[in-house]
């Protein structure tokens, strides 16, 4: 019993030997297969890299603190593509452009090569290249308007401006002025939705140039010119709501001496403040370029302090000052019955303009003056909108 019971433990301790021989023989062959390819040397890598956008290109910028980098190996594309920097092992700040034809979004691999051959781990940036397409569809800064104020006869030309368009840098206005110098306007503050241009000579024409970058640190400068269409002023249309009586409004509205003749209003200044209210606008007027308020009169002195005031949504505003003439009386006399027209501009705007707003016209003002006489033959707006020429 002794000696079978030996036998089993010494059969037991041969089997173990065998199995620990085994396993440490196939470790052994595991770790000799990379010791006998001996110890893996990388590069330098770079300390930083940078791109900058370009037309079917881009430029490569990098950062290099060591001197154990004979080049840089750029790869794009899945590494399919690639381009060299020579760094020839001294440190600095690199760049190349590298033509890339096709527009994309791109994934950048640097590996960096010592004098030895040995290669750096990947240091991986992103850059994009723009093409055709992203050129076609830029396009100059909007002009709304360019009208050159012939009412006024000073050569001024009014450029209006939509918003800036997205990736510009800024724009000029090319002209030629009333010397025939060639000028270039540059417009650099965005915001900017409006300017005059003195002694514009509109046989030059306009032009606008905006220039763009896709980005901030982008290395091309993209250029679009277009002509602006000038636009001159013209009288398209009289509104006016009848001669004499037709054109006024009695009733509450009339702070003063009052006689109907017919084709004419004779007003006589009973107080300070005579006035009397004219007929409702019959369309709106708030978006035209010009409103001149007019009326054909005669007087029997010289008035310097006639205002004309204007009502509707509560509006608030300076009353502008009027003046007329002495013309002398006689409604008989085609040659006494004189014109005084009433820029508008500055008193019409949002507010202001609808069709159901009114007038109220103060021919004189001031106790001074009681005693004023004044006819009315009739009033009318004349309106100006703005043409290409």
């Amino acid at each position: 019993m002794k000696i079978l019971f030996n036998n089993r433990i010494t059969g037991w301790i041969f089997g173990l030997i065998f199995v620990a021989t085994w396993a440490c023989s196939d470790m052994n062959e595991l770790s000799d297969r990379f010791l006998n390819q001996g110890a893996v040397v990388y590069g330098a890598i770079v300390d930083s890299a940078a791109t900058h956008t370009g037309n079917k290109k881009i430029e490569m910028e990098i950062l290099v603190k060591t001197q154990r980098i004979d080049f840089v190996r750029v790869y794009w594309n899945d590494y399919a593509d690639s381009s060299d920097i020579q760094v020839k092992n001294t440190p600095g700040v690199y760049s190349k452009i590298i033509d890339i034809p096709e527009p994309s979004i791109y994934l950048f691999s640097l590996v960096s090569f010592d004098s030895y051959g040995n290669k750096s781990l990947p240091y991986e940036v992103s850059g994009t290249v723009v093409g055709d397409e992203f050129i076609n569809n830029l396009s100059t800064r909007r002009i709304v308007s360019a009208a050159s104020d012939n009412l006024f006869g000073d050569g001024t030309l009014v450029v209006n401006f939509g918003d800036e368009p997205t990736y510009a840098l800024y724009s000029e206005l090319l002209y030629t002025d009333n010397e025939g110098h060639d000028v270039v306007l540059r417009i650099d503050d965005a915001a900017a939705h409006s300017i005059s241009i003195p002694s514009f000579d509109k046989t030059g024409g306009l032009r606008c140039v905006t220039y763009f970058k896709a980005d901030e640190t982008a290395i091309d400068v993209f250029r679009k010119e277009s002509t602006v269409p000038l636009m001159v002023p013209k009288l398209t249309r009289k509104i006016t709501t009848g001669i004499g009586l037709a054109g006024f409004v009695t009733s509450s509205w009339l702070n003063c001496g009052f006689t109907d003749r017919g084709s004419y209003l004779e007003l006589l200044a009973t107080n300070a403040d005579p006035y009397i209210r004219t007929a409702s606008l019959p369309e709106d007027i708030r978006s035209l370029y010009r409103v001149f308020f007019n009326v054909r009169y005669q007087t029997d002195r010289t008035i310097t302090n006639g205002e004309v005031l204007f009502f509707g949504n509560g509006i608030g505003f300076t009353p502008p000052i009027c003046a007329y003439e002495n013309t002398g009386l006689d409604a008989t006399d085609d040659s006494k019955w004189k014109v005084f027209s009433l820029d508008l501009h500055d008193y019409i705007n949002v507010n202001f303009g609808a069709a159901g707003h009114y007038f109220r016209f103060d021919f004189v003002n001031g106790s001074e003056n009681i005693g004023t006489v004044f006819y009315v033959k009739e009033w009318w707006l004349d309106v100006w909108s703005l043409e290409i020429e």
